[in-house]
């Protein structure tokens, strides 16, 4: 089972973030309700009506911002109420994107932040499990799903603090592997260059 399958019904005001277009908007999770947001890409066969079309920011990369409602059976059943329409104009491939999310209160421009910025978010999620061996969960209740998850996180800011803290730039891999020999963390953080350099 994947983990937006088993935590969706009880996080709300999760924002799912799919990285490439899904085969079929009823592929998404079945624990995505009214209380979860999504942002994905349209796949270029959707089927829709366009309800309303909304003011487009200014100075932006934002070529259409619609309010729709899906006309195919399935994904109307799914999804019976009004989605959000971005399309943008991707500067560095010189193509248009157009994105689908549900979250009808976000400025078009911060949809399109959003889907930009999602290499980051996969980058933090392959720290998590390159760095600290995250593979399964331990327990899937609701209750320790949040406590490994928030176990997880705290770990990584510590992580990041320290290397922000040091005055060596490390990457954070060797951080890790370092960090357990040494009792004074901040003697030995101050002093990293001189253990390192040998």
């Amino acid at each position: 089972m994947s983990l937006p399958h088993i935590i969706s019904p009880f996080l709300s005001g999760v924002l799912w973030l799919w990285i490439g277009v899904t085969k079929t908007l009823t592929s998404l999770p079945s624990g995505i309700t009214l209380v979860s947001f999504f942002v994905t890409r349209l796949k270029s066969n959707a089927t829709y009506e366009v309800v309303k079309d909304c003011p487009l920011p200014q100075h932006s990369n934002v070529l259409t911002d619609q309010l729709i409602q899906f006309t195919g059976y399935q994904c109307r059943q799914k999804f019976p109420g009004l989605l959000r329409r971005v399309v943008v104009w991707d500067e560095d491939n010189q193509r248009k994107i157009e994105l689908l999310a549900n979250h009808l209160r976000f400025g078009a421009t911060t949809i399109g932040r959003i889907y930009r910025d999602r290499w980051e978010i996969k980058l933090f999620f392959k720290v998590l499990k390159q760095h600290l061996k995250i593979k399964t969960f331990v327990d899937t209740t609701p209750n320790a799903l949040k406590i490994q998850i928030w176990k997880v996180l705290i770990a990584v800011l510590l992580l990041k603090y320290l290397q922000f803290r040091s005055k060596c730039n490390l990457p954070l891999c060797r951080l890790v592997a370092l960090l357990f020999s040494y009792r004074n963390l901040w003697d030995w953080l101050d002093n990293i260059k001189i253990l390192t350099s040998d």
